[in-house]
């Protein structure tokens, strides 16, 4: 638990409600500072602009969410508990790293080429009759290969893996 803030920042804090939630606005008086003060005892400054401006994403973005109206957010019965819920939710997603999904603008940013080169379309019957077909892989290659496996597999057995 922190410290009860200084009466001018339990003031700024509230006008920083206000201005960010300007539907929810009312008026700073002494009812209101008790709530504050039990606020502030859990939440920054910085905490309260990260939560109002959580709340009000996921309003926009038609997902569940606490309301904005005093009473619910800062001075209801368990606001406090649900603030720190929302707070570390919050805190959570911001942590998340957003990836690009603009494949070509990734390109772009690490210096490679946006879309490789494919060169011109071929039909079927140029593929087929292709003066120069892509080499294909030679027969000692599947020897090799072959006898690389059974070596691996002796050694596999040798060591009871």
């Amino acid at each position: 638990m922190n410290k009860v803030a200084s009466h001018d920042e339990l003031k700024r804090m509230h006008q920083t409600y206000c201005d960010l939630c300007p539907s929810h606005a009312i008026p700073w008086d002494s009812g209101r500072m008790y709530a504050w003060e039990m606020f502030s005892l859990h939440f920054t400054h910085d905490d309260l602009v990260l939560l109002i401006k959580y709340i009000q994403r996921k309003e926009r973005l038609h997902q569940p969410s606490r309301s904005l109206m005093f009473r619910s957010l800062i001075s209801g019965p368990g606001s406090i508990h649900y603030a720190q819920e929302d707070l570390q939710q919050a805190k959570c997603e911001g942590r998340i790293v957003r990836h690009v999904k603009d494949k070509a603008s990734v390109l772009r940013a690490t210096g490679r080429v946006p879309e490789p080169e494919h060169g011109e379309a071929k039909t079927v019957g140029h593929v087929l009759h292709d003066p120069e077909p892509a080499p294909a892989k030679a027969p000692v290659d599947a020897v090799k290969a072959s006898e690389a496996l059974a070596k691996f597999k002796e050694w596999r057995q040798a060591n009871d893996l």
